[in-house]
């Protein structure tokens, strides 16, 4: 008897039972949903790593803008954001948008220093200021507090 079962299993010739088949495709469809999240959470953390890039550039401007004024004052515009006069601050504030969802970039001066931060997209601010300061911060600069710490 034993024997027979034994045979008849083993002349199944290839044949898959239903149920093994759905047990394959709950795998794969759990692996894949797996694969899905990280992927999304990899993408988040790249366009992060594209703001801070576009950011530093507006160290460079500042220094420029110090330079040739002896002040922040072009830095930002009456709107506290970077001064879309300045070609090189509207192409780092449109490239920044890109990644961040369209988000302005906040920038406030009072002329002696500058504070400049905008929402990355896993969540808090990338904050750079005259300090030297730049990095991630739950903090906002604003108006009466040029500084991102």
């Amino acid at each position: 008897m034993f024997s027979d079962g034994l045979t008849k299993l083993i002349r199944r010739k290839g044949s898959f039972t239903l149920i093994e088949l759905l047990l394959v495709i709950a795998i794969i469809g759990l692996l894949a949903s797996l694969i899905s999240v990280a992927a999304s959470q990899a993408r988040k953390k790249g366009r992060d790593g594209a703001i801070i890039a576009d950011l530093s550039q507006v160290r460079i401007e500042a220094a420029v803008i110090l330079n040739n004024d002896d002040n922040y004052n072009n830095l930002c515009d009456a709107s506290n954001t970077l001064n879309n006069a300045n070609p090189n601050l509207d192409l780092i504030e449109k490239e920044t948008q890109k990644y961040n969802g369209n988000q302005p970039v906040s920038c406030f001066t009072d002329g002696a220093s500058y504070c400049v931060q905008t929402p990355l997209a896993t969540g808090g601010f990338y904050c750079l200021d005259s300090i030297g300061y730049a990095g991630k911060t739950a903090t906002n600069c604003a108006a009466g507090y040029i500084a991102c710490q």
